[in-house]
Parts: structure tokens; C-alpha cells; sequence
């Protein structure tokens, strides 16, 4: 049984398609299935019943997967500590980010990050706010850059990095843009571009509406979609107003084709923050915010 073989059988176990799988690790498609093959042969059972275009993991592999996982983990923490008994700074860091987020200073932080410890590989997603928590704590992510809604996650640590000022964003010649600020009681009355928020696992949802709650009244939503750039078109269609950090607005391909005003009020402030699993005790997480956060808190 070899390491190389948990991990393939580890991936497919996940994607349950030989193509992801061989594409994950840059290898063929012939090569995986030899490799998962040979382990079947090794053990004396079938792990994976698989068609032409079906595949799924037997009762046997079902078993295997976890005891998989956990080898595969203590190979990585063997590794990880020889690197660090030798003074060595290596390994991999999996960083997932807002979309619209790269923008803040996070390209630099990276290439700072990477000349100081070239040893070590960055893997890079950008994504909602319920994606990026979701991989992280599937373990596909070991930090992200994201809104904290809440003051405590249970199973992560949080470091506040910067607040960010509440945006409206309107078309052109729309009323909210009449003035040089707007108040949250004045957006009552005009269609909303909002976000998919298909669940409120991490408070985001309830976050937005205790702030409209707290305005007053809660506002009539002309489109949603999980996709900010689709957002900021749908405004700029003039299908209605959008509240965004400044963080996005400050970067606008097209400032000309929308009105970009402040929203007055305590609450009207997004806080984005590095967080990552209270499990994870990688050095490598405690480096990567030191380089960061002279980027990121300016």
C-alpha cells in the first residue's frame, strides 16, 4: 500500500470520477486506475463499483476511506514536523478570498509571502462567503479572507483585519445618488441587488436583515445572484441598488456607468477577517498573517 495510492483513492472517494481525479493530481486518467487497481489487487477487494458513467464506493471502500484519511493526516504532520525539527519552512497553504478581495493589497501579501518562503506551494480559491466557509471546514481550505457576521465561530479563530465602509451602488441619475450620503431609512421604496445567501450558517443572512430591521423595513429584491460581477451589471442595467463594501467599489472597471455613495449609521461598516479551523495548528498560518496583515490593514 503506498502513500501515493491513499491519496488517489482518498480524491476519488470525493469526486467519484477518474478525469477530476487524475486532473487534481496532473497525472492520466490510465494512471489513477492503475493505481487504484493495484490497491484492490493488494487488499483482496473491490473498492469502487464504476461504469461507463457511474461510479461509487463499495462497502469495503466505504470502510477504507476513513482509516485513508487519517494515514494520509499523520503522513502530512510527520512530514511537517522533520520540516520544522530542520529549520525547513515547507509544505502547502490553501487560501480561499472574497471575490473583488484581490484587490486589497492580497496579490502583494502573496508574492511577499512567497519570496520569503519559496519552499512552501500557495493554492488559491476565491468565492462566496458561504463557499469559502464551507471549504474550510471540509479541510479544502486552511484560511480565508471573508466577512465575519458573528463575534464567535465555534470551530474557528478569527483575526479582524480591516473594516470596510457600507457602499450604495445605484445607475446613473438614480434618487439615492441625489445626495453626497445616504441614511439606511432613505433606501426604502427602491428595489434591491442582493446576494445568494442560500443558507445563514454563518450569520450572513440575518446580518443584512437586522440591518434593514433596524432601517425600518425590509426591502423588495429586484435580483439575486452568487456572483458579484453579475451584481454589479445587474445595477448598472438599472435593475436597482446594490450595498457593497468599498473595497469593490474602490475598483470598478467602470466607475462612469454608476453612482457609488457612503451609508451613514454605526452599523454600516463590513468587517472582513483572517479565519482558520481552531484544529489547524500549522506554523504556516502564523507566518502567512504576519507577512499579510502590513498589506491588508492600511
Amino acid at each position: 500500500m503506498q502513500i501515493r495510492q491513499l491519496e488517489y483513492f482518498v480524491s476519488l472517494c470525493e469526486t467519484l470520477n477518474f478525469t477530476r481525479t487524475a486532473a487534481e493530481f496532473f497525472v492520466s486518467q490510465t494512471a489513477v486506475t492503475q493505481q487504484i487497481k493495484a490497491l484492490e489487487e493488494e487488499l483482496g477487494t473491490i473498492l469502487f463499483n464504476r461504469t461507463k458513467r457511474h461510479v461509487e464506493l463499495t462497502s469495503a471502500g466505504k470502510l477504507l476511506r476513513e482509516d485513508a484519511k487519517a494515514i494520509l493526516f499523520h503522513v502530512h504532520e510527520a512530514r511537517q514536523h522533520i520540516r520544522t525539527h530542520s529549520g525547513e519552512v515547507s509544505g502547502t497553504l490553501k487560501v480561499g478570498f472574497l471575490r473583488g478581495y484581490e484587490h486589497e493589497g492580497l496579490s502583494h501579501a502573496l508574492n511577499d509571502f512567497h519570496n520569503q518562503y519559496p519552499q512552501v506551494s500557495l493554492s488559491l480559491m476565491r468565492g462566496s462567503v458561504n463557499s469559502l466557509f464551507r471549504e474550510l471546514r471540509n479541510g479544502k481550505i486552511d484560511l480565508i479572507f471573508t466577512h465575519r457576521y458573528r463575534d464567535v465561530y465555534d470551530d474557528c479563530v478569527a483575526l479582524d483585519i480591516r473594516e470596510y465602509p457600507l457602499m450604495v451602488l445605484c445607475p446613473i441619475g438614480h434618487p439615492l445618488a441625489r445626495n453626497p450620503f445616504v441614511r439606511p431609512e432613505e433606501l426604502k421604496g427602491y428595489r434591491l441587488v442582493d446576494v445568494e445567501k442560500p443558507t445563514d450558517e454563518v450569520g450572513e443572512a440575518s446580518s443584512v436583515t437586522r440591518f434593514f430591521l433596524n432601517a425600518g423595513f425590509l426591502p423588495e429584491l429586484s435580483f439575486v445572484s452568487d456572483d458579484i460581477d453579475t451584481n454589479i451589471v445587474a445595477v448598472t442595467a438599472g435593475l436597482g441598488y446594490a450595498l457593497l463594501p468599498s473595497y469593490l467599489t474602490d475598483h470598478l472597471v467602470e466607475p462612469t456607468s454608476v453612482e457609488v455613495r457612503p451609508v451613514l449609521g454605526h452599523e454600516a461598516e463590513m468587517t472582513v477577517s483572517a479565519i482558520w479551523r481552531k484544529s489547524d495548528t500549522s506554523q504556516l498560518i502564523a507566518r502567512f498573517l504576519d507577512v499579510c496583515v502590513a498589506h491588508l490593514n492600511r
